[in-house]
């Protein structure tokens, strides 16, 4: 399949006919231009929607430039074939009924088509290119990375607590969209760190900051955290955290790692470095954002 031409999803899709993921594949693939009206609906009406294409390379890698999105064969292979535990070990899940794997792909390709269409709505190049000088351009252009995460952190979980809300309760939505992005996140090959974004403790940390503070649609986001329950999250998710951390380094990995992110996370929290020079960046950064009116 990897024969060095950009594909189309139908033609991606074509080459699959008969392969047992063939349904996660199509479902992922349908569900990308709904996550680029969700996002959209925020913007102008003529928001024109990217071209999908799907890149022959192995590595798991996504890109959206000028209204083309770029996604790699290996990024749609991670996402239909992330290496998660059973649910019930980490969170409040049934434990007769696994997960399904195709809610996890599809919630996951979801972050990824999600980030790169922010970076496209929020003209992050744009924004780049007219910084004044004063600002970092390197601290810069991982703060918009930062940006994209966070605010495709919060789609997703939107995309489920519009499924499990009913069934599960907010903070529970809250643990299981945390839950797929650590999987998808952590198992990613090359480490996050070698592709031009935060490093991997940075990234965690941050996308646990938004889901404990993003609004649960009845009430506006706590973003001072000032919240008793907004607190409460942070505990939970920073708990959770460590325990899909300390699974991974048990039962994936073939040998656990001298220093996990776990850790570099506790030295950053000491000395603030990456941590809130990025936040700090993107206050800066954010001025010169495009808003919808």
């Amino acid at each position: 399949m990897c024969d060095g031409q950009l594909r189309t999803f139908a033609e991606f899709l074509s080459e699959m006919e008969g392969d047992p993921k063939y349904p996660i594949v199509e479902r992922i693939f349908s569900a990308a231009p709904e996550i680029c009206t969700a996002v959209s609906a925020n913007y102008r009406e003529d928001q024109l929607f990217p071209e999908f294409r799907i890149t022959p390379s192995l590595i798991p890698s996504a890109e959206g430039v000028s209204y083309v999105m770029h996604i790699s064969e290996g990024m749609v292979r991670h996402c239909i074939n992330l290496p998660y535990p059973p649910a019930h070990l980490l969170i409040d899940w049934p434990p007769d009924h696994p997960i399904n794997p195709m809610f996890v792909a599809e919630s996951f390709f979801a972050w990824v088509v999600a980030h790169e269409w922010f970076h496209i709505v929020h003209d992050h190049d744009g924004v780049l290119r007219v910084l004044p000088e004063q600002i970092d351009l390197a601290q810069a252009a991982l703060s918009v990375e930062h940006d994209a995460d966070l605010c495709a952190a919060a789609l997703v979980y939107r995309f489920i607590q519009n499924i499990y809300q009913r069934q599960m309760g907010n903070l529970n939505v809250r643990k299981l969209t945390f839950f797929v992005l650590y999987w998808g996140i952590r198992t990613l090959n090359p480490p996050v760190e070698q592709t031009g974004h935060t490093a991997l403790a940075a990234r965690l940390l941050h996308i646990i900051m938004k889901l404990s503070m993003v609004s649960d649609g009845d009430e506006g986001g706590d973003y001072d955290a000032v919240r008793p329950e907004t607190r409460q999250r942070s505990e939970e998710l920073t708990s959770l955290a460590m325990d899909c951390e300390e699974y991974y380094q048990s039962n994936i990995l073939d040998s656990p790692e001298a220093m996990s992110w776990i850790h570099e996370w506790h030295r950053g929290l000491q000395d603030d470095g990456d941590y809130g020079q990025i936040v700090e960046t993107w206050s800066e950064v954010n001025d010169y954002v495009v808003r919808p009116d």
